[in-house]
């Protein structure tokens, strides 16, 4: 599950290798936004609605850093 620790890095958010191609990072990071969405069942009981923002805004700069091919 989803950890929110400031240890983690942006490959652990997006669960993507260090090597991954610029197309496995796109289509984890659409994987990962779909699963913490504030549409997902799944979330309803593990996180509230505070959380649920902090996950997707490390999502989203994790997706930024690494989709940056410099």
């Amino acid at each position: 599950m989803f950890e929110t620790t400031e240890a983690q890095n942006y490959y652990d958010i997006l669960d993507v290798k260090p090597d991954a191609t610029q197309s496995e990072i796109r289509q984890a990071y659409f994987r990962v936004k779909s699963a913490y969405s504030r549409d997902s069942a799944a979330l309803y009981s593990l996180f509230d609605e505070q959380e649920t923002q902090l996950v997707l805004e490390r999502v989203e700069q994790a997706y930024l850093v690494l989709s940056n091919s410099e």
